[in-house]
């Protein structure tokens, strides 16, 4: 897993909070999405 910038050295101002990351910051949902476009058939394992 990647370290946090702070536990590089690399400065920030403001206060962390108790994971000291997005998801304790009321209001934000962290999650992802899949993107599918273009033209063709969608064949779940076949890579073109």
């Amino acid at each position: 897993m990647a370290q946090k910038p702070r536990c590089l050295g690399i400065p920030f101002t403001g206060k962390t909070y108790k994971l000291n990351s997005l998801t304790d910051v009321k209001g934000i949902v962290a999650g992802y999405s899949t993107i599918i476009s273009g033209k063709g058939k969608n064949i779940i394992g076949e890579v073109l």
